[in-house]
């Protein structure tokens, strides 16, 4: 079994989250077995780690070439034999790279590092899924407050403005709580912040600005 690296471009549907594109065309790099054939089909829960995905986030693109090679091929038989999942995708994001796996399917080494140098979104963090954090990124950059306050903060729907509610909501605030407190160190801090601004700019744009402004070749 030879692991093998593809890279394309896809449209993914998007619409049923409250951004201003209904469809995001973006670079994806699959890894697979040569042995499987890629069917992979790519949906917002592999993007945004909603319902029963897991992503894990960077901006740092030696880090995740550290991780990709710590995956083996017995890894990717694995998730293909128990999820018929057909390869790993890495969706490049504005800058910030999603993966769509699994951690505790993958060799413990490869794991820890996650734990300790990477985010993650969705199934693996109590379902906290990357567009609901965006909503507690927003309303923590809105309101000017530290890591530490925003930890801190309770949502008060009843001092916001009209309309603020609804622009951040509780459960944002609640979910990006979670994620600061499942990784702890300054350095995920930080590195929580630059994917979710990442993510926010992106999709800040429509679908026709995003492609001009990332080309395929960004993936690499």
């Amino acid at each position: 079994m030879t692991i093998v690296r593809q890279t394309e471009s896809v449209t993914i549907n998007i619409a049923s989250h409250d951004f201003n594109a209904s469809d995001i065309t973006i670079p994806v790099e699959v890894i697979r077995l040569d042995t499987i054939e890629d069917q992979l089909e790519h949906e917002d829960d592999f993007l945004f780690g909603c319902d029963f995905a897991t992503i894990v986030a960077t901006t740092d693109r030696s880090k995740l070439e550290e991780l990709i090679s710590m995956i083996t091929a017995e890894d990717l038989q694995t998730m293909y034999d128990e999820f018929e999942m057909t390869g790993v995708p890495i969706y490049n994001l504005g800058g910030a790279y999603l993966m769509a796996v699994d951690a505790e399917y993958l060799q413990p080494a490869a794991y820890e590092k996650i734990e300790n140098e990477f985010i993650m979104f969705g199934n693996a963090v109590d379902d906290v899924d990357i567009p609901a954090c965006l909503d507690g990124f927003r309303y923590k950059r809105d309101k000017g407050l530290s890591v530490d306050e925003f930890r801190e903060c309770e949502f008060d729907e009843d001092s916001m403005e009209d309309g603020d509610a609804l622009a951040y909501g509780e459960s944002g605030v609640d979910f990006l709580q979670r994620i600061y407190e499942y990784f702890e160190s300054p350095e995920q801090h930080k590195e929580i912040e630059r994917v979710l601004s990442k993510i926010d700019a992106a999709l800040g744009a429509s679908d026709t600005q995003y492609r001009d402004k990332y080309s395929l070749a960004e993936i690499r």
